[in-house]
């Protein structure tokens, strides 16, 4: 979650103060920005939120393509964690 953190960050900074770093009044919170157009919003992603589902979309590709290459090299690369349960 650092990474994230720093770059949720960056990103504000950048959001509110442009490139110069003074010390401007932020009129909206970060939550509104991050909604729809239609509810006046600037439609921005919420990276937590964003990476969370990047994450499980992967997850769920690990499970359900286990004849693709890239399945059997992070298999061979972890394997370990396939031998948790084993004695």
């Amino acid at each position: 979650m650092c990474v994230i953190t720093t770059l949720v960050s960056i990103h504000r900074r950048f959001m509110w103060f442009g490139v110069s770093n003074s010390d401007n009044i932020c009129w909206v919170d970060g939550n509104s920005v991050c909604r729809a157009k239609t509810d006046k919003g600037l439609r921005v992603k919420n990276l937590a939120t964003f990476n969370a589902s990047l994450l499980a979309k992967w997850q769920w590709r690990f499970l359900a393509e286990k004849d693709a290459l890239w399945h059997g090299l992070l298999a061979h690369r972890y394997r370990r964690l396939d031998r948790l349960g084993e004695c």
